[in-house]
């Protein structure tokens, strides 16, 4: 699942690409602004300001290139592409294709197709609601476009959206039944949308005038640090669920305020009946009872951490404290593989489950994980590294050498990526003998920062023999 992102959020590297993206759009380079552009939204997907600059100097453009045959067999090419891809499941190698059909000519519709397609693989429905708006933009007739468009709001609950779309569609084609049930359908659905909102409205005015429906509302809103902050609160919604027992909103403020408390097992039950009555996969629930399971297990590993100082005989206690280390690692396992399950596609998700299986020393099982979450550009670079050093602790040192030198050689700056990269690289070297290479990515971490790991003390070694 791809999530928008700002200015703020993304990697200092993106917000770098973006600013020079910029600078050379005020410059009216806009050829150069469009590649730093693409390059800033290839390397993060869901970098709303940077897609609605790129997109924007594109239509710009768009209006000042001539078409050729060439240019529309190199889309063609790329769209080609972009759809084996797709069906090879390499989602982003797909968007890589989409974006560089889309700089050569914005207006594609094929290339537009592309794009909103491969967002709906990588969950990103912003993304390919923006395109098929874009594509209406420019062809506001197109049935197809319409089509696309008024199913995308659909599946995402944007009624009254939907609605107008519908309502275009049936006056081209008066005829058409599907269409006619369609417009029906989008019709009922805007009337409970537009109901929803009035009922949410009415509910909060409601809850203002009364007195104790405010307190509860202040209190809500308060950081709660123990049980004794959320008492009366706690009180009001399990009221409320003795009356609507049903209420998943009610379990669900339950649920989170147990765990803000502290009271985890009471926490686990009524997210536990939550996901019972939840009729679809909450990814949230989902994070809530691992973070309340995980924190009993964590919890008692202080208790007995406790016991292991002050005690002298500490055998039996230790071998209690490993299991709980293992049942802790088991229910990272649990969750992380699960979610996977749930979207085998998810490769932020991929990446976690690869993150568990390195925790627990299952290297070969994290390898198959780590070589697709890499395909994320999020985490390419972080799984690229954890793929070295799961083949340097297999002892396939060779192997190592080459998945290290990759994160290296990819890495223009010496960032902190590159730097643990070099780092791990010449520990592999040093394992495999090559005593050269080794010191030279050592003293290469040293010239930049002395203080990283035991690089002092390597180098220093290494000059003292």
């Amino acid at each position: 699942m791809i999530e928008k992102k700002n200015i703020n959020t993304v990697t200092s590297q993106v917000r770098s690409i973006y600013q020079k993206g910029i600078e050379a759009a005020h410059k009216n380079n806009f050829e150069y602004a469009i590649d730093l552009l693409k390059t800033a939204v290839t390397l993060e997907p869901g970098f709303i300001d940077a897609r609605q600059e790129l997109r924007n100097l594109e239509k710009k453009l768009s209006g000042k290139m001539n078409k050729s045959f060439i240019k529309t067999l190199k889309i063609k090419k790329l769209v080609k592409l972009g759809q084996i891809d797709i069906v090879r499941k390499k989602y982003f190698d797909a968007y890589s294709y989409a974006e560089d059909a889309l700089a050569l000519d914005v207006k594609n519709i094929l290339a537009l197709y592309l794009m909103a397609d491969v967002a709906n693989y990588l969950e990103a429905p912003f993304i390919a609601i923006d395109t098929l708006e874009l594509a209406r933009e420019f062809y506001p007739e197109n049935s197809d476009v319409l089509k696309k468009l008024a199913n995308a709001y659909k599946d995402n609950k944007m009624s009254s959206k939907e609605l107008d779309i519908r309502k275009k569609l049936s006056k081209i084609f008066p005829n058409d039944i599907q269409i006619q049930a369609d417009l029906r359908s989008a019709s009922a659905a805007a009337v409970l949308e537009k109901h929803d909102m009035e009922n949410k409205e009415k509910t909060f005015l409601d809850m203002l005038k009364d007195s104790n429906e405010a307190k509860a509302l202040e209190q809500k809103e308060r950081v709660i640090h123990d049980i004794d902050d959320a008492t009366d609160l706690i009180k009001k919604y399990e009221s409320d669920l003795i009356n609507n027992p049903d209420s998943i909103e009610t379990l669900r403020k339950l649920g989170e305020i147990y765990q803000k408390s502290g009271i985890h097992e009471k926490a686990l039950e009524y997210f536990r009946m939550l996901e019972e009555k939840n009729k679809v996969f909450d990814i949230s629930v989902d994070r809530s009872l691992e973070k309340s399971e995980l924190a009993l297990v964590e919890n008692k590993i202080k208790i007995l951490s406790q016991h292991i100082k002050e005690n002298t005989n500490n055998s039996d206690i230790e071998k209690a404290l490993n299991s709980l280390r293992n049942k802790f690692k088991n229910i990272k396992e649990k969750y992380a593989l699960k979610r996977v399950k749930r979207y085998p596609n998810n490769l932020l998700l991929r990446f976690s489950l690869a993150v568990t299986y390195w925790e627990k020393k299952q290297y070969d099982l994290a390898i198959e994980q780590f070589q697709l979450s890499q395909q994320n550009p999020k985490y390419h670079t972080l799984s690229m590294i954890f793929l070295g050093r799961c083949f340097l602790n297999k002892k396939q040192y060779d192997i190592a050498i080459q998945e290290l030198t990759k994160v290296v050689e990819e890495l223009s700056i010496m960032n902190d990526q590159k730097i643990e990269g070099l780092y791990y690289l010449g520990i592999a070297y040093e394992k495999n003998n090559n005593i050269d290479q080794a010191i030279s990515c050592f003293k290469q971490i040293y010239s930049v920062r002395a203080n990283f790991k035991d690089i002092s003390k390597r180098v220093n070694e290494y000059y003292q023999q």
